[in-house]
C-alpha cells in the first residue's frame, strides 16, 4: 500500500472520553489486540496525502468497530509509523467527518513516546492484518547503556572533560582543536591526531585512562538503580530475549556496579570503554555486542539516555529508545530525535510486551 505523510496537530481533547468507553476499549482489545491509551493523536493531511488516504480507505474495509445504539460506526486501519511502530487510524463513519483529518489510536501515548509536537511530520504506511505489523523483525535483543539508563547519572562531566583536555594538551594537541568535544570524542580525536596504531593509542590511553577510571569510580560510589531494572531484566529472561550492556564506563567500574547491585550474570554481553577503539557515539560497541549475542541489527533495540547513545544506534543502524532524566538533561539532544522517548523502564517493558504480542 502507498505511504503518505501527516502533520501532528492539536485536537479538542474529546477523544479520551470516547476511547475509555467500555464497549470501545473491549472491541479494540478484541479486534486490534491492544489496550488503547485513553486518547488519540490528531493528524492533518495536506496535498496528495488526503487523496492517497481516501483511496486506501475506500479500497479497504478496515476493522469494524460496532457501537451500541446512539453511537456511530467506525473502521480501524492498521498503519506503521515511520516504518516501525504500530498504530491504528480510527475513521468514524459520519457524513461530515473531515477528509483531511486523521486520528491514531495506540497502546502508547504517541506524543510522549515519539517526542512529537505540533507541526511534526509522520510517515504512515497502511498494512494488511496478515502482515508483520511491527514493520521490522521481531525483537531479538535489547542493548542497554549504563549510566543515566540503568542507574542515575553521577559522572562529573565538566570536571572530567577539563582534565581530559589538559592531558591531551600535554601530549601536544592544540587547545582550539579540543573545543566542543565531549569525554568520548576527545579520545577519538586524540587517536586520529596522534596515530591509530596500537603503540600510539597506548600512549593516549596512558594519559586518559586514569582520568576516566577516577571519575568512573567516583560515580560508582553514588550510583543507585533506576526503578524497574530488575523487573525488566526478569521479563527479558522469561521471554528468552538476550540483553547486553554497552557502556562508555570502563570495565573496572562496570564490574563493581554489577557486583554492588547483584546483577552479575544478568547480561549476555558486556562491552565497556576498554573493549572498543571508539566509544559511543560510534556504533562499534553495539555491533561488537550484537556479534557476541549472535544477533543481527534487525530486531535489536538500544536503550539509552543520551545523544551519544542515539548517534551510536544510528551508526549501527538499529532503533533507539531514550529514557528521560539522564545525560540528556545536561547535554540536550538538539535536533536529533530518538525512535522512542520514554520516561521510565516500565515504558520500555511496555514496548517489549507490545512486540511479544505480535509474534
Amino acid at each position: 500500500m502507498a505511504e503518505f505523510e501527516a502533520t501532528v496537530v492539536s485536537g479538542l481533547g474529546e477523544a479520551g472520553g470516547f476511547i475509555t468507553l467500555p464497549w470501545v476499549t473491549g472491541q479494540l482489545r478484541e479486534k486490534l489486540g491492544c489496550s488503547p491509551y485513553p486518547g488519540t493523536l490528531n493528524l492533518q493531511l495536506r496535498g496528495d496525502a488526503a487523496r492517497i488516504w481516501k483511496e486506501i480507505s475506500e479500497s479497504h474495509s478496515g476493522v469494524p468497530i460496532s457501537p451500541p445504539e446512539g453511537f456511530c460506526d467506525s473502521r480501524c486501519y492498521p498503519v506503521k509509523i515511520n516504518g516501525r511502530l504500530l498504530a491504528h487510524i480510527v475513521k468514524p463513519l459520519v457524513p461530515d467527518y473531515p477528509p483531511d483529518k486523521l486520528e491514531l489510536v495506540s497502546t502508547h501515548k504517541l506524543r510522549r513516546l515519539l517526542g512529537l509536537g505540533d507541526g511534526d511530520t509522520l510517515r504512515l504506511e497502511p498494512v494488511s492484518r496478515d502482515e508483520d505489523l511491527g514493520g521490522s523483525s521481531p525483537l531479538n535483543a535489547l542493548l542497554f547503556d549504563l549510566e543515566g539508563t540503568l542507574v542515575d547519572f553521577q559522572w562529573k562531566l565538566a570536571e572530567a572533560e577539563g582534565a581530559l583536555r589538559g592531558a591531551l594538551e600535554e601530549l601536544g594537541l592544540k587547545p582550539q582543536s579540543l573545543q566542543g568535544l565531549d569525554y568520548a570524542t576527545l579520545r577519538r580525536h586524540a587517536y586520529r591526531e596522534i596515530g591509530m596504531d596500537v603503540s600510539s593509542r597506548k600512549k593516549v590511553d596512558a594519559r586518559l585512562n586514569p582520568i576516566y577510571d577516577r571519575h568512573d569510580l567516583d560515580a560508582l560510589s553514588r550510583w543507585s538503580l533506576r526503578d524497574g531494572v530488575v523487573e525488566l531484566l526478569d521479563e527479558l529472561e522469561d521471554h528468552a530475549i538476550p540483553c547486553a550492556l554497552v557502556s562508555n564506563i570502563g570495565r573496572k567500574a562496570v564490574t563493581g556496579l554489577l557486583e554492588k547491585f547483584d546483577l552479575t550474570g544478568r547480561f549476555h554481553s558486556v562491552v565497556t570503554r576498554d573493549e572498543v577503539v571508539f566509544m559511543k557515539p560510534d556504533g562499534e560497541g553495539i555491533l561488537r555486542s550484537l556479534a557476541q549475542l549472535d544477533r543481527a541489527p534487525e530486531g535489536a533495540l538500544m536503550v539509552g539516555d543520551s545523544l551519544s547513545d542515539l548517534m551510536a544506534a544510528r551508526d549501527a543502524e538499529i532503533p533507539v529508545a531514550l529514557i528521560t532524566g539522564g545525560e540528556s538533561v545536561q547535554r540536550p539532544l538538539g535536533g536529533w530525535r530518538p525512535d522512542y522517548l520514554v520516561t521510565s523502564l516500565a515504558e520500555v517493558s511496555e514496548l517489549v510486551l507490545w512486540n511479544l504480542a505480535r509474534r
